[in-house]
Formats: C-alpha cells, sequence, structure tokens
C-alpha cells in the first residue's frame, strides 16, 4: 500500500518528502519497512522557537543550526509563523554545511532596535550551506534610531558556495542581501555565491 494522505495538524508542520511504502500485512516477511521519512531535517520547534510573532526565538533557532551541523539531515526547517530575531548581537548564525529551509508563510523578522548595523542572517566563512524560501524582514517602519545604512537582512562574508534561493527580503535599514570578504581588508573573498529568485523590496 502507498500512503497518499497524512493528517498531522499543521501542513506546515509536515515535509513529505516521498511516498512512503510498506504492508498492513505482518505475516508477509519480504515486505520491506517504511523506506521513506517523513520530515526531513530538523524543525526550529523542536527546539523551543515559537513562531508567534512575539517571542524572541533568536537563541532556538541558532540552537537547531547547531544541531543540524552535526546531524545526517544538515537541514533545519521552519514551519510557517513569523519569528522574532535579535539582529543587533545574537543574529541567525550559519553554519558550514546547513541549509535553512523556510515554508511559504514563514517570516523571519528583526525585532526592533535603535543601531545603525545588524545581520538577521549572518554566514562568516561558512561553506556549502542556503537560505531557501520565505521572508526575511527588517524592522525599517519601526525603527527607533537615525544613524547607520548596515541593518542587513543577509549579510554573507567571505562565503563559499553560498545558495539563496526564492527568499523575499524587505524593510531592512541598509541592504537586503550583503555580500562581501572576511578578514582584515576582507582579505577572504566570497565565492561562488548564487542568488536566484529572490524578491528585493524596499
Amino acid at each position: 500500500w502507498t500512503i497518499s494522505r497524512i493528517d498531522l495538524g499543521s501542513p506546515d508542520d509536515v515535509r513529505i518528502i516521498g511516498q512512503v511504502y510498506g504492508s498492513t500485512s505482518t505475516s508477509n516477511a519480504a515486505t520491506p519497512p517504511l523506506t521513506h521519512k517523513l520530515y526531513d531535517g530538523i524543525s526550529v520547534k523542536e527546539f523551543g522557537a515559537k513562531g508567534d510573532g512575539i517571542a524572541d526565538d533568536t537563541s532556538a533557532i541558532n540552537n537547531a543550526i547547531t544541531a543540524a551541523a552535526t546531524s545526517t539531515t544538515r537541514s533545519v526547517w521552519f514551519p510557517a509563523g513569523t519569528y522574532m530575531v535579535e539582529a543587533v548581537s545574537k543574529h541567525i548564525q550559519m553554519k558550514d554545511g546547513v541549509d535553512l529551509h523556510l515554508a511559504s508563510g514563514t517570516v523571519l523578522q528583526a525585532i526592533t532596535n535603535a543601531s545603525g548595523a545588524y545581520s538577521i542572517v549572518m554566514a562568516v566563512g561558512v561553506s556549502n550551506a542556503g537560505v531557501y524560501g520565505g521572508t526575511i524582514s527588517g524592522e525599517r517602519t519601526t525603527h527607533i534610531g537615525v544613524g547607520g545604512e548596515w541593518g542587513m537582512c543577509i549579510n554573507l562574508q567571505g562565503v563559499t558556495n553560498f545558495r539563496i534561493s526564492n527568499v523575499t527580503v524587505r524593510d531592512c535599514w541598509g541592504d537586503g542581501i550583503y555580500v562581501t570578504g572576511n578578514g582584515a581588508g576582507f582579505a577572504t573573498p566570497s565565492k561562488n555565491v548564487t542568488i536566484d529568485h529572490v524578491i528585493a523590496d524596499n
């Protein structure tokens, strides 16, 4: 038999990445066990992220990324919701080999601040990683400072093989996507950065 429908609460809580095969018979030893996982990746909600537009989810998200960096999936999943990010000192901190996958209704929202410099998603010297889907939103309309122009939605410094795909970036105090080098004098350049199907707004 083949499972064609699974009801597990919100449709954004589970990603179906393949058919699930098995048998209702317990006597057929030749029938293989379930061969496809129902979910691929580590959900930020497993680490306490709320996605309610109120709670600061930065630490929970970073804990999920740290766990993914040593897992076999190397993927972090954001079910639909608004995840508040402390972008001035914490940031969402990317790690080597980890991809962030945002559901279509997911927003990573910077918490209002007065700083002239911040980054919602920060990647420094990171390789083989990416951000896919969803919206990354700054706090331009509620910003309480007056100076600076360095509030970034995505800040890439000295990265290699980094991809940003099907993402909307909007309303940051500075740039939507900032790509530069790393180290003294930015001596280590960013290489092989792919930006595709991105909407940059305001």
